[in-house]
């Protein structure tokens, strides 16, 4: 999983700029999956590395990894607001950059999860790639 720094920094990016679409915590928390609005969204984050890039203490390190944001709409009314949402998420990202040593690297187009569904939902996911550095 990605550093607390990593995932309060998204967290708070995406319920910021999309405070219409409710962001739903589902990383240890129980979900009512009967409770959810028609158009949500949640994230996952997976560390890729910590690799130090210079000698010496402190060091420079640099953290990189992929956060995976999944925008979820109610099966039976198409693809459109889930796919719409899909592509602004990627938008707003694409050149997103909170602090000076913290950048997206890359962004993946949307991606249908079929296979994650349980039939309610239609579940579409956007990959951001990021890197960050600190010293330690």
């Amino acid at each position: 999983m990605s550093s607390g720094t990593v995932r309060s920094a998204f967290r708070s990016a995406i319920t910021t700029a999309f405070p219409l679409v409710p962001y739903v915590e589902t990383l240890g928390v129980n979900v009512d999956n009967e409770a959810l609005p028609p158009l949500w969204m949640t994230m996952g984050f997976a560390a890729i590395s910590e690799e130090r890039l210079s000698i010496g203490t402190p060091s420079y390190w640099e953290e990189s990894g992929v956060v995976r944001v999944l925008v979820a709409g109610e099966s039976g009314t198409g693809d459109g607001a889930v796919i719409s949402q899909a592509d602004a998420v990627i938008s707003y990202f694409r050149n997103w950059q909170p602090a000076s040593m913290f950048r997206v690297t890359s962004v993946q187009p949307p991606s249908d999860t079929e296979d994650e569904s349980d039939g309610k939902w239609l579940y579409i996911t956007v990959d951001i790639y990021y890197t960050r550095g600190f010293f330690a």
